[in-house]
């Protein structure tokens, strides 16, 4: 099976990649794969995490090793 942008090139159009891809993808010859794509972070763009409880979770773990430390001197 060829990739989408092996078939954009053997196509010869004129359009740029990504409006070729939508309309191909609107006539059903291509699949969508919309949930697939990620962020260089590894994270996707629809994510309603909260990216503040592992920093949370960070700044406990660090100040539990202080008091550790700090205890044992």
């Amino acid at each position: 099976m060829s990739s989408a942008n092996q078939v954009y090139k053997q196509s010869g159009t004129e359009l740029p990649f990504k409006e070729w891809l939508k309309r191909e993808q609107l006539r059903g010859k291509l699949d969508v794969h919309e949930d697939q794509f990620f962020n260089a972070d590894g994270g996707d763009d629809g994510c309603s995490c909260n990216k503040f409880i592992p920093a949370l979770i960070g700044v406990a773990i660090g100040a539990g090793l202080m008091w550790y430390i700090k205890s044992r001197k």
